[in-house]
């Protein structure tokens, strides 16, 4: 009786919504900035829209 009330109070997040705290996007957006930065330096900037 008690594990079923217990396992109600855990709540889990599916694995998608990781992404949209703060410190996780901030940190995504930043390792895309410095991927698309280092395409233009190599001359590939026609693929940089994937990253997007």
């Amino acid at each position: 009786m008690f594990e079923n009330k217990k396992d109600n109070q855990v709540f889990k997040l599916p694995f998608g919504l990781r992404d949209i705290f703060p410190p996780e996007s901030r940190e995504r957006n930043n390792i895309k900035r410095i991927i698309e930065r280092e395409f233009k330096l190599w001359g590939y900037g026609e693929d940089i829209k994937c990253l997007r």
